[in-house]
């Protein structure tokens, strides 16, 4: 590690340690648990409003249109950042709170029922805004689009 990051490190530490409550009772561990699944389905929504308004944003082109390929990649993209900061968050911020090994446990397997909420929702939600808004930009991430 180069002298210049150490500091950084270190003052990310601190601030992580002083920032963090430790969790010891199983009322805290439960109330946890409920947040992280709450911060899931925001960070769902979150990501779905981002990947439309970046789908919105995409112009068509003309001639052979091929920009439905880059709505889908933005789609897949953000979903893809979504879930991976989500999970890290929790696993690399507030998991280190718990100072019990079985809460700590019970915590891992809300991590991944949190990502499996983001995923879910974000297909799910994607896929009815695109049939309900068969004529936008967005449709055509999950619709084939129609040739004029």
């Amino acid at each position: 590690m180069k002298k210049t990051s150490r500091p950084i490190a270190l003052l990310a530490a601190a601030i992580m340690a002083a920032a963090c409550n430790p969790v010891t009772t199983m009322p805290q561990l439960k109330s946890l648990q409920s947040s992280a699944l709450m911060y899931a389905a925001i960070v769902a929504l979150g990501a779905l409003l981002i990947a439309f308004i970046i789908a919105t944003i995409i112009p068509y082109k003309g001639g052979k249109d091929n920009s439905y390929v880059a709505r889908r990649i933005v789609y897949i993209v953000t979903a893809i950042v979504a879930i991976a900061g989500y999970f890290l968050f929790n696993h690399l911020y507030v998991r280190p709170c718990i100072k019990n090994a079985g809460f700590a446990s019970q915590f891992d397997s809300t991590n991944l029922i949190g990502v499996g909420i983001i995923f879910g929702a974000y297909v799910i939600l994607g896929l009815l805004i695109a049939l309900c808004f068969r004529r936008s930009k967005f449709a055509t991430v999950f619709l084939k689009p129609k040739k004029k």
